[in-house]
């Protein structure tokens, strides 16, 4: 991480400048960012950088308060702090602290040092940071030292045998006398306050200072600043009483005066709370909602119109969130029209398949561990996609123990989420962190939630999502670094839902992006849609990725497959977008050499090795039976895997990839049209889609279809 000890004149502050016990940087991060670091000289500025302040942060398990603001015992330079890590502001918001108005974490640091000089307690303020990209505010902190203290005033206020009566006299002559210096503070309720005793005195400290006025404090504002601390008659009549005398108000005044502003701050907060229940209406959803289609392994399709229109109601308000994201599209993808198709030179290590613990319903074959690691050997798959459903987690260790058993393969974890687990955030919590640990050092990747913008699968909204990937971020921040976690996981070529998940201000970011990226289900890889074939699709989804602040900048298909006619039943998809075993075989291959010549995938997975409706074997039956296209993947993998792409051409329908492997140079062809013929090259042999030669002589006649052909040139 560059850093610059050229100090960001707009954020400057004059007292600080003069200030020679402040010290401020600015930290040139990367992709534009910049962050303004300020600390007291009991902080050392030497050790302390943004990094150490993050690592640390996220590391500490003391946690005073975690909700809108997250706040934390942190240990930093040798000395106990609290640090307050601010809510990320939203677009609009970001834009104006960013331009036109102090952050919430500088004006906390200034109006700490203002109050100091005027011999009012708060925690003494040890520094802040701002993070900010080109165009907003992004993040912000603010640390200050750890305070000892008896109580919150909260703690004593429905108490009356606690003495509430005369602390709250005393707390009266500390607000009067605060009012008395020129202070109002903004946000004055009961967990901002906090006492200490003092043989028969009390001494009051003022915490959450972001929001306070300086300046002449009227004896009719200074009343005010009470409404907040409670709607007890016998506790306004008390505090009007002590404050009036104070002020030399009329006694009366000054009660009606509180009684009136105290129901109307009560009624504000409660219409807040409602409305609140009505937005968070959703964790309140039953689980049963959302059946599971053993079948098809997924959730059923909702039919139930009462149901329906339930979550139909739920989500109008993340309906317009959803639309103000994608009107930003076309900005967005202006840079695209400049980016290029393809991205050559790459090596191909990305072919991967997706294989689940297995799930034995009627008809079905049970394949053994063993069974099944045999196939996964005679594939020579190297990456592996492997499901852990919430809603089965009392059966957890047999999932661990079926994943731990292909320890030869690179394996991804998808965690499919349930309503129940999205409901109570405590439980998700637990079952996540015995997820990591359970298979730390055997797993490092990780894809959090499945298919986020299908309601079947049990998330209403996105903002829901983002919650439910942030509970996985904080275990990874907290106590598992080193894995990955990938979010996102968009089904089907889906740019609003996309946009919206890589594009706003909630403080979540994706290690990489998963994605279910299916072609439109009714052809042929290379139909388009929209006017998009799968090649562009992957392009714009890698684009966008690249552009987002929310993740790195790591591409996955996590799954694709093509269901099969006369599998209804067991197919996850139904009518004209089903195709026969050929045909599948056939857009298997081609999808995949798409990607291969895209150069920006990660890995990608066919849905999956076992599966009747779709997957490489149908077990239907107490039979065991290899499609065509389990024959056509694994000479795939065989014939491609390792090598490194030279070429990509489209022209006419035609369609030609080549490769270059250790032992050999390889051309891929194929056609969307009518079958033709072209001449095979010197030395060439000809291999058809499931790797069978066609021919050896040096000058022979091939015919190109839609079943892919392999040219192979040994070295």
């Amino acid at each position: 991480m560059k850093q610059s000890l050229i100090h960001d004149r707009r954020q400057k502050h004059p007292n600080q400048v003069k200030n020679k016990n402040t010290h401020i940087k600015r930290i040139k991060l990367k992709n534009g960012y910049v962050a303004n670091l300020v600390f007291s000289s009991e902080l050392s500025t030497h050790e302390l950088d943004l990094e150490t302040l993050e690592n640390a942060f996220h590391a500490s398990t003391n946690i005073i308060q975690d909700n809108r603001n997250v706040i934390k015992k942190v240990t930093l330079s040798d000395q106990q702090t609290v640090v307050k890590s601010f809510r990320p502001p939203n677009l609009l918001q970001g834009l104006i602290y960013r331009y036109f108005r102090k952050t919430k974490a500088r004006r906390s640091y200034e109006f700490s040092e203002s109050l100091k000089t005027k011999a009012i307690d708060t925690p003494k303020a040890l520094g802040y940071v701002e993070i900010f990209n080109r165009f907003r505010l992004c993040n912000s902190y603010f640390i200050s030292n750890s305070l000892n203290y008896d109580f919150l005033i909260r703690d004593i206020i429905n108490e009356p045998s606690f003495h509430r009566d005369s602390i709250l006299k005393q707390f009266t002559q500390f607000t009067f006398n605060m009012h008395q210096k020129g202070v109002l503070h903004l946000d004055y309720s009961l967990g901002n306050i906090a006492f200490t005793k003092e043989n028969d005195d009390y001494r009051f400290y003022l915490f959450d200072i972001n929001r306070m006025r300086f300046g002449k404090v009227s004896p009719l504002d200074g009343i005010k600043n009470f409404s907040r601390i409670s709607s007890n008659p016998s506790i306004i009549k008390l505090l009007s009483s002590e404050y009036a005398k104070l002020a030399a108000m009329a006694e009366k005044k000054a009660h009606d005066i509180l009684s009136f502003e105290s129901k109307k701050t009560a009624n504000y907060f409660a219409r807040k709370r409602k409305l609140k229940q009505i937005l968070n209406a959703d964790k309140n959803l039953s689980p049963s909602f959302f059946p599971w289609d053993g079948h098809s392994d997924q959730p059923y399709v909702i039919r139930d119109k009462a149901i329906r229109k339930e979550l139909l109601r739920r989500s109008i308000l993340p309906s317009f969130k959803l639309l103000s994201s994608f009107i930003f599209l076309p900005v967005l993808m202006l840079s695209f029209l400049f980016s290029k198709r393809v991205k050559l030179k790459k090596k191909i290590n990305n072919i991967g398949l997706c294989l689940n613990l297995d799930n034995v319903t009627t008809d079905r074959n049970s394949i053994d561990n063993q069974a099944l690691q045999k196939l996964v050997g005679d594939l020579a798959v190297k990456n592996l996609a492997i499901r852990i459903p919430l809603a089965d987690f009392a059966n957890i260790e047999n999932y661990c123990s079926f994943i731990e058993s292909f320890s030869d393969q690179d394996v991804l974890v998808v965690i499919l989420q349930d309503r129940e687990n999205i409901n109570n955030s405590k439980l998700l919590k637990q079952r996540l962190r015995h997820i990591f640990q359970r298979l730390e050092g055997s797993v490092s990747t990780f894809q959090i939630g499945n298919a986020i913008n299908r309601k079947k699968w049990a998330f209403v909204s996105q903002d829901e999502y983002f919650d439910f990937f942030k509970i996985a971020q904080d275990i990874k921040n907290e106590t598992f670094p080193s894995i990955k976690i990938l979010g996102s996981n968009i089904i089907d070529f889906d740019l609003p839902f996309l946009t919206r998940s890589l594009f706003h201000c909630k403080p979540i970011h994706y290690d990489g992006v998963a994605s279910q990226l299916y072609v439109d289900r009714r052809g042929a890889p290379e139909n388009k849609q929209l006017g998009f074939d799968t090649l562009s699709k992957i392009n714009i989804y890698h684009h966008l990725t690249s552009m987002s602040r929310k993740s790195d900048n790591q591409l996955y298909i996590t799954e694709v497959n093509w269901p099969l006619k006369g599998m209804a039943k067991w197919a996850p998809a139904q009518g004209d977008c089903m195709v026969d075993e050929p045909a599948q075989a056939a857009y298997l291959v081609r999808y995949y050499l798409m990607m291969i010549a895209s150069g920006k995938v990660e890995k990608c997975y066919w849905h999956q090795l076992i599966a009747p409706g779709y997957g490489l074997i149908n077990d239907l039956d107490g039979n065991i039976t290899k499609r065509k296209a389990y024959h056509c993947f694994k000479f795939l993998i065989q014939t491609l895997d390792g090598g490194i792409t030279k070429s990509y051409n489209e022209k006419n329908a035609l369609y030609r990839l080549k490769v270059e492997t250790d032992n050999a140079l390889i051309e891929a062809i194929w056609t969307t049209g009518n079958e033709l013929d072209i001449e095979e090259g010197k030395d060439m042999t000809a291999y058809n889609i499931c790797g069978e030669r066609l021919s050896e002589s040096n000058s022979a006649k091939i015919t190109i279809s839609g079943d892919v052909t392999y040219l192979v040139k040994s070295k």
